[in-house]
């Protein structure tokens, strides 16, 4: 396509013009071909120069007026359009699916008075003069028999604009947002933005599915008339058919096929709908996310599928498209002239805002000053693991289904692939500030079926969807509502749901979904444990698709998470006479019983009013303490053994905050040869993409040199031979001197038996370090916790040294799972492993950019502040440790220990407590450095503070600490809190083998708690 100013078009001032341009030119090829009537497959074509003279007798039969215009997609709508422009006025070009209030509200707003309207909408306007009395002058639209005829003076409409130059920046047309936030707004459009962003095109013939009343598909025309192409417009007296769209394509026979995802879905539903794809070059879908399940069929069938990113408030901002070899079709690339202008703003883990700067000139407005003039799209994608600035779509912020857990849910994925089935209309994710998310299901038409029909039919693909999404975001059978497809629901026009309107739409159904759930009736079986025991057994492996072996198995262990607790709980709820007890029975209940045999037990326990006995923990402490302490002896050390003075490392954790950071710290180390780090798989991405991801959340990169050092391996530590491939498992053998272990599950809401797990994988890391074919064995670092002397007495510091009272530690199964591993590695110690463990403190973020996750319990406590306007007045010391600090101190204690602290005969292991030696008073010193940062709030007693939080709004997303309500009504509910003072803990060791502990700021003085809470405000 050539440049546009090489044909005289940076001379253009206004849209008009380039009408006029290339209707003078000598050459005319068809630019517009139009259907009329119900025909959609015998166009009529429409060169420049037969359009112009079609838009400039239009124009002589209308006296200029600013005007609104109402109608459907065709030559009399699009030539109506071009000839009040050519009159130099403005058009507000509206969607013929609004409301009368939405039509009324964009009149107000442009201060436009007349209406122009093709008949089929009279009624529409009838209603709009009623509601606007003689506001609005309105006045039908002309008909082609109106401006295609002889008779008509053939004089050029001239506009009497004094300077050209200084109109092109006046609106030419004035489109609207889709209102799928609230009331849809205008946007304005300037002659010289429009004429700019016209020159956008793949020089292509191309038929548009999309009406000319959405953005991209006015704006095709135009970048036709451009790039003299040829445009086929569909036609919207038709349905949108799959048989239409392909008799369409057929007709046409375009190179480029532009439409919306809703369309490829019909025309993939069958073979002819393939193979009309099949003969585009290009086939670009525009409006929403096309789903996963979808793009890829159609690009395995080799369709070249391309996504564009834009909207009426920005125009065209990336698109997908890419060398043929790349098949990453659902990730956009910004455009070049946009690149520099983009900011992507963190939101979650792997979720980011698209965030426009100033300097943008396709942005029209601004809605944000941080940073100031910036556009927050509130649109959020997630990066590609591999191919740097590459983006994926994955949903609004207003999308996003916030639990009442805090988990998000995101129902595009969902929703997606469920649309996919035949049977299925629609479906729209619900449950935000609810415990688990529902969908309702709008039947497709033509079906002969029960609604419990439908739903035994369509559970299957529901169970597909289950299974790739996450635990929390999975849709149990009893949150499922069914709907006929008559049911109207609100939607864009492309197609898209609009959520928030559809959610109160049918707000009754929804209620009525949880109310159900909730008020479960208790059932009547009343069966001894061993068959009770069978029963649960039986439903956790066939309807929850769990693998539990038998009834002592661990269900966390077993695959069981939130939702299905919830599951599980709903079921022995329904089932079993639990003698009134059934409303105690929940989520947690199940975590801390944790085997279907102590489930059993406890249904027994509650049906017949006995005590039930608490699990012994101490017990269980000392049966996993002897079971998995059973190491072998020490390999002998095989002659000759070369030594080399850098060391090869097992780093396990490296996806989360700590492990990401002592990696980062090792790797450029000049004493590190290589970093061996074992990840979870989880999916198709490779590890190494997970690990690169995990730094690039906490803004942590390697130069080439140090990213050399880094393996990264699917692997599983709870298997003897951490399920690697023989030779390599076999190289770590040979050359492995260190083992840092710093992955461990962070759940206080499970229960002891949920972490055996780790614990094996724990003994086998300590195992693997005996067994290595060195001089002596590896040495192995394990991150603890200091919770587990977090109640020892206040009057005494806690040592260095192994805890010898159970009754120390915290009551969570985090903090004794921690106990176990420390008692687990004195044992080794005494077979001759060579191991230290790192008693960790209070965890902060970074003390270079702040981040520190906002789902934790300080975060939370400190977030009520902007949420109920208090806090909690709490007596607490605190020694926080910022992580790039405690990484620091962790590589340190690992690289650098004096090797006289490791004699042969020594059968203790070396414990540090790395807590920050600059305490600092929450009360005293952190609030007011808050109130400092511009945090206003005031203080109260804790147990007023929880009363608070309990009268809050029940939606974390605006109320956060909500999601730990249960953790801070057990801790600060009564009336003292001195029971939770934790003592102090000796750091004599640490600092001699740590230099880097003593140089830890003070978190006050430092001013890292502004960088905390601009993080969170951010989030």
């Amino acid at each position: 396509m050539s440049a546009i100013s090489a044909n005289g078009v940076s001379q253009l001032h206004f849209i008009d013009d380039l009408i006029t341009l290339r209707g003078g030119e000598k050459e005319q090829p068809d630019i517009l071909a139009c259907t009329s009537g119900t025909t959609i497959d015998r166009y009529e074509y429409f060169t420049a120069k037969r359009l112009d003279n079609l838009i400039n007798n239009a124009a002589h039969g209308e006296e200029p007026r600013c005007v609104a215009v109402l109608g459907t997609s065709n030559l009399e709508y699009l030539t109506n359009i071009c000839a009040l422009s050519r009159l130099g006025y403005s058009v507000l070009i509206i969607s013929p699916r609004l409301s009368v209030p939405a039509y009324n509200n964009l009149l107000d707003e442009t201060k436009c008075s007349t209406l122009m309207y093709m008949q089929e909408y009279r009624k529409i306007v009838e209603q709009l003069c009623e509601v606007r009395q003689s506001q609005l002058a309105t006045t039908p639209m002309l008909q082609r028999q109106d401006f295609d005829r002889d008779g008509i003076p053939e004089a050029r409409i001239r506009r009497t604009a004094p300077n050209a130059a200084l109109a092109s920046p006046h609106t030419a047309f004035v489109m609207h947002s889709s209102g799928s936030t609230g009331v849809p707004k205008p946007i304005f459009h300037s002659h010289r933005r429009c004429l700019e962003n016209f020159q956008n095109g793949f020089g292509l013939s191309a038929l548009i599915t999309l009406p000319l009343y959405h953005t991209y598909g006015f704006s095709s025309f135009f970048r036709a008339v451009h790039g003299r192409t040829l445009m086929y417009l569909y036609n919207w007296n038709v349905p949108l058919t799959s048989t239409n769209v392909i008799k369409t394509l057929q007709a046409a026979n375009p190179q480029l096929l532009s439409t919306v995802p809703y369309t490829l879905g019909l025309l993939a539903e069958s073979e002819e709908g393939i193979n009309a794809l099949k003969n585009c070059e290009l086939v670009t879908y525009h409006g929403s996310a096309c789903p996963d399940e979808l793009g890829d069929r159609l690009v395995r069938q080799g369709i070249f599928l391309v996504g564009h990113l834009g909207s009426t408030e920005s125009g065209p901002l990336a698109t997908s498209n890419r060398a043929p070899e790349d098949t990453s079709w659902s990730y956009l690339r910004f455009l070049p002239c946009v690149k520099p202008y983009v900011w992507m703003k963190p939101i979650d883990d792997n979720a980011y805002e698209l965030v426009l700067l100033k300097g943008l000139k396709a942005k029209i407005f601004s809605n944000s000053d941080t940073p100031p003039e910036s556009f927050h799209s509130r649109d959020l994608f997630e990066p590609h693991p591999t191919i740097p600035n590459a983006w994926k779509y994955i949903g609004r912020l207003d999308d996003r289904v916030t639990l009442l857990n805090g988990e998000k849910v995101l129902p595009l994925p969902i929703e997606g692939l469920i649309r996919e089935s035949p049977l299925v209309k629609e479906a729209v994710v619900f449950g935000i500030g609810r415990a688990v998310p529902g969908i309702m299901i709008f039947r497709n038409h033509g079906l002969d079926m029960t609604d419990d029909e439908f739903l035994d039919s369509v559970w299957l693909v529901i169970q597909k969807a289950n299974k790739r999404a996450e635990g929390f975001s999975q849709i149990g059978k009893d949150m499922i509502i069914v709907l006929s497809p008559e049911k109207s629901y609100p939607r864009t026009d492309k197609g898209s749901v609009i959520r928030a309107q559809t959610y109160n739409v049918f707000s009754g159904l929804i209620d009525d979904v949880y109310q159900r759930r909730d008020n479960i009736e208790e059932g009547d079986l009343t069966l001894e444990i061993p068959e009770t025991a069978n029963l649960i057994l039986g439903f956790c492996n066939s309807t929850l698709e769990l693998s539990v072996d038998s009834v002592q198995s661990d269900l966390f262990a077993s695959g069981l998470d939130s939702l299905k607790a919830i599951q599980l709980s709903v079921f022995i709820r329904k089932n079993f006479n639990l003698g009134g007890n059934g409303p105690s029975i929940g989520q947690n209940v199940i975590y801390d019983h944790g085997s279907v045999n102590r489930l059993a037990k406890l249904v027994y326990h509650s049906r017949v009013g006995a005590n039930l006995e608490a699990v012994d923990d101490n017990s269980t402490i000392n049966a996993w303490v002897e079971k998995y302490s059973q190491f072998e002896n020490p390999t002998s050390p095989a002659a000759n053994m070369p030594k080399s003075s850098r060391h090869r490392i097992i780093l396990t954790g490296v996806t989360g905050s700590l492990g990401a950071h002592i990696l980062a710290k090792l790797a450029q180390s000049s004493h590190v040869e290589i970093v061996y780090c074992p990840v979870r798989k989880l999916d198709d991405v490779d590890a190494m993409s997970r690990v690169i991801q995990s730094l690039r959340q906490r803004k942590l990169s390697l130069d080439q040199d140090s990213s050399a050092k880094v393996i990264a391996l699917y692997s599983d530590i709870g298997k003897n031979d951490f399920g690697l491939e023989t030779t390599i498992f076999g190289i770590m053998k040979k050359t492995v001197s260190l083992i840092i272990h710093a992955a461990w599950s962070v759940n206080f809401n499970l229960g002891l038996s949920s972490f055996e797990d780790q614990i094996k994988g724990l003994s086998n890391l300590i195992q693997f370090s005996l067994d290595v074919e060195q001089s002596k064995p590896a040495r192995f670092l394990f991150c603890s916790s200091i919770s587990v002397a977090s109640r020892a007495p206040v009057t005494t510091d806690v040592a260095e040294s192994l805890i010898t009272d159970y009754n120390h530690a915290s009551r969570t199964g985090y903090a004794r799972s921690k106990l176990i591993s420390e008692l687990i590695i004195g044992k080794a110690a005494q077979m001759g492993a060579r191991s230290s463990i790192l008693r960790i403190g209070q965890i902060v973020g970074d003390s270079v950019h702040g981040i520190w996750t906002n789902m934790e319990a300080i975060p939370l406590i400190i977030q009520s502040a902007r949420a109920i306007d208090v806090l909690p007045q709490l007596d607490e010391t605190c020694a926080w440790i910022p992580v790039d600090y405690l990484a620091e101190t962790i590589a340190e204690l690992s690289l650098t220990t004096n090797q006289m602290h490791f004699a042969d005969d020594s059968n203790l292991p070396l414990v540090y407590n790395i807590v920050n030696p600059t305490e600092f008073h929450w009360t005293r010193d952190m609030l007011p450095a808050m109130k400092e940062a511009g945090v206003e709030f005031t203080l109260i007693p804790p147990s007023e503070w929880v009363k608070r939080l309990e009268k809050g709004d029940t939606d974390p997303s605006k109320n956060p600490a909500i999601k730990l309500l249960s953790f801070f009504q057990y801790r600060y509910g009564g009336n003292t809190t001195h029971e939770y003072r934790q003592p102090r803990f000796e750091t004599t060791q640490t600092q001699r083998d740590s230099p880097s502990l003593g140089k830890i700021p003070n978190i006050i003085s430092a001013g890292l708690m502004n960088k905390f809470i601009a993080v969170w405000d951010e989030k």
